[in-house]
């Protein structure tokens, strides 16, 4: 299959050396088809030259190398948006901070993506990474498997992500109107819209939901996420790491935007059904706002007519609902129809011992409690160890 788009790679680099070579280190493992493929290395301003030795020094064979170095800080928005801009020169760009692992399938995966959505007017962004965990309701988040490769969701990805040169023009237009901070937006999950203001990602994301594009998202995730301590990352942590397509792969099967089987998310990590225009759904119980829906199917007490129950147990959990799993984790409501209902405070007991229970197994994906606790006073004993170390 020939390759008909010309596409680069940018690393966004800052004060983590290490970092930075680890990132480079695995990029020489992808196999880039016999293909010229310009390595973009753009170095924020730290005050130390060691992230710029280690790029001087790495050898890329596989295309020209050229390396950013700025002369002030410009803080990891702007350095973002900055090598975004970089795209006028390619038709797309792989964009990838320094804390990232790439497998070496990247750009097979890349090129052929691009060439699938390039003029798809849904699609704001391909993602390399793959989801495990819903950031807003901070638990895990399964997508419903297809035959295709792919899936969609109205968000933006930092951990692995390529922006075709019309698709990043369109946002770069919109943000010029929208540069402002918020601290609300409809369809925004509302701890998006608590994020600073010096997030590029919490733009990107009210971008989609504003004009109502999606990321592309692989099933099988083509980079990693060490989660080491950044500018945005207080502390390590490994919460994010997910597992990489190992082997080199040619073929792809790609879904088509249109199409009835292929899966669709919204902002929230909640399943956007096409024919099932009267219910919202909100599994993770985080919307507040359910618009001009009849029903609504969420985890939380609501005082409108109960229409139906369901259990938590299957994955993904719009399954539980598919599948009509008996239960009372999650409540259909009839929001036509107001009604008293009992709050979580006076339930009774056998109903707050299911509902704890089946959300506490459920996330930590059935782990024993035995095993959970040993885990934490690992945790705990680690910590203190470190702390006696660096007194």
């Amino acid at each position: 299959m020939e390759q008909n788009v010309n596409i680069a790679i940018v690393t966004i680099a800052y004060n983590r050396p290490d970092s930075l070579l680890r990132l480079l280190d695995s990029l020489k493992k992808v196999d880039y088809e016999a293909n010229s493929v310009p390595l973009i290395i753009s170095i924020d301003y730290s005050g130390d030259d060691r992230v710029y030795k280690v790029a001087e020094a790495f050898n890329w064979e596989f295309g020209e190398k050229k390396i950013i170095q700025h002369t002030s800080n410009l803080g990891l928005k702007k350095h973002v948006l900055t090598c975004g801009d970089l795209v006028k020169d390619y038709d797309a760009l792989i964009v990838l901070e320094d804390d990232l692992i790439v497998s070496p399938a990247m750009y097979s995966y890349t090129w052929r993506a691009v060439e699938k959505y390039k003029d798809d007017d849904n699609i704001a962004a391909i993602s390399l990474y793959a989801k495990e965990w819903s950031e807003s309701a901070w638990k895990p988040f399964v997508p419903a498997v297809t035959c295709y490769d792919t899936y969609f969701v109205q968000t933006a990805e930092s951990w692995g992500q390529v922006w075709m040169r019309k698709d990043w023009v369109r946002f770069r237009e919109w943000y010029k109107n929208n540069s402002e901070p918020f601290s609300e937006s409809v369809g925004v999950p509302q701890d998006v819209c608590d994020w600073d203001s010096k997030s590029w990602k919490k733009y990107h994301i009210k971008y989609c939901v504003d004009n109502n594009k999606y990321t592309v998202y692989p099933y099988r995730s083509l980079t990693t996420c060490m989660g080491e301590e950044g500018e945005h990352v207080k502390a390590n942590n490994n919460r994010f790491q997910v597992p990489m397509i190992e082997n080199v792969q040619k073929q792809f099967v790609f879904a088509d935007f249109e199409n009835d089987d292929s899966v669709k998310y919204d902002t929230y990590l909640e399943r956007v059904f096409n024919k099932q225009m009267d219910t919202c759904i909100d599994l993770y119980g985080q919307k507040k706002d359910y618009g001009s829906f009849r029903y609504v199917i969420t985890p939380k007490n609501l005082n409108y007519k109960v229409v139906e129950t369901y259990g938590l147990s299957l994955r993904p959990h719009e399954e539980n609902l598919s599948h009509k799993v008996r239960g009372n984790y999650f409540v259909k409501y009839d929001l036509s129809i107001p009604e008293k209902n009992k709050s979580m405070l006076f339930r009774s007991q056998a109903e707050l011992n299911y509902y704890n229970y089946a959300d506490f197994e459920y996330v930590t994906n059935k782990m024993r409690v035995k095993d959970l606790f040993t885990h934490i006073l690992r945790i705990i004993f680690y910590r203190i160890k470190k702390l006696f170390r660096k007194n």
